[in-house]
């Protein structure tokens, strides 16, 4: 096989650049693992050598697939759409988005969710009591599950209409079970993005214990409030229907205010599997994040020994 692509992303490289600086685009990164801050290229981040691969039984074939076909297929349509809309929001106070062009947002939205390492890890964990998912007696192994997903997305291409994949559900509940805001931050506080930018205010396992979700697992439930950061000034929200908080309106960029960036930025670590991406490399709010967890961790009665722990500001958020 040519051309083989080792380096698979699980964020796109083109949504990343909208956070990045400079003809390099170069990233700020916070390492939720070793809490460390660096500077980075987007090529580096939100990927893993061979993701998609199904390494584990020697067949590399399907991922080469899913990283070249699949992947592209989702998000030229979207690239396409969001470089067009963007630039018409710098001098307006309104937004149209037809319901061909939130179908296609929704159906990128709704392949940005599933496709992460966050997801990946997460789902397997869904109404079981596993705390490793990688040892021999686990029944799948996570990263075969995740790219069955996959496999179910070409098998609906090749049946057409009459399959429908987790993604056709996914994106269905995005577009008739929730309201859209688009927010505008003109605050001083660029907003975050992660290696996990579809992030719901509840986890998984949260979503299945609240809609009573018990001993089987439904990957097309989401969250009550979902948030998709666009770029560092504007953002996608979602909310379920008759939950809109009253100060949104639909149809309107919604200006936020600083307290609105800080929560969205807080939703993004929390929900990011591993890193998290700013434009400017200010993480006040991550290590805010960080410093309480393994607090309430300690409380729990973790050994604050094999902890990394930030230093908390003065001014907690």
């Amino acid at each position: 096989m040519t051309n083989i692509v080792k380096n698979q992303h699980y964020v796109p490289q083109f949504m990343l650049r909208k956070f990045a600086k400079g003809k390099k685009h170069r990233i700020f990164v916070y390492d939720k693992f070793e809490l460390k801050k660096f500077s980075s290229s987007v090529r580096s981040i939100a990927s893993e050598e061979h993701f998609y691969n199904f390494d584990h039984i020697g067949d590399i074939s399907l991922g080469q697939q899913f990283e070249s076909q699949t992947n592209k297929r989702y998000e030229d349509k979207f690239a396409s759409f969001i470089n067009e809309f963007l630039p018409q929001l710098l001098h307006v106070n309104e937004y149209q988005i037809n319901e061909d062009e939130k179908s296609i947002v929704a159906k990128f939205m709704a392949f940005q969710h599933i496709r992460t390492r966050k997801f990946r890890e997460e789902s397997i964990r869904v109404n079981t009591d596993a705390k490793n998912i990688y040892m021999d007696q686990s029944p799948v192994h996570p990263a075969f599950a995740h790219q069955l997903m996959y496999m179910d997305l070409e098998l609906t291409d090749v049946y057409g209409k009459n399959a429908s994949s987790y993604l056709d559900k996914i994106t269905d509940t995005l577009l008739t079970n929730y309201d859209w805001i688009l927010g505008k931050n003109n605050t001083s506080n660029y907003l975050y993005t992660s290696d996990s930018p579809f992030a719901m205010r509840e986890s998984l396992q949260g979503v299945h214990n609240r809609k009573g979700v018990t001993g089987s697992v439904d990957y097309t439930i989401l969250s009550d409030e979902i948030y998709f950061p666009l770029t560092p000034r504007f953002i996608f929200l979602l909310f379920e229907k008759n939950s809109l908080p009253r100060h949104f309106k639909k149809d309107q960029l919604n200006i936020l205010g600083s307290n609105e960036v800080i929560n969205l930025n807080k939703a993004q670590v929390r929900r990011a599997f591993r890193q998290v991406f700013s434009t400017d490399g200010n993480f006040e709010t991550a290590d805010n994040i960080e410093f309480e967890t393994r607090k309430k961790l300690i409380n729990e009665g973790l050994d604050p020994r094999i902890l990394l722990t930030p230093q908390p500001k003065k001014n907690d958020v």
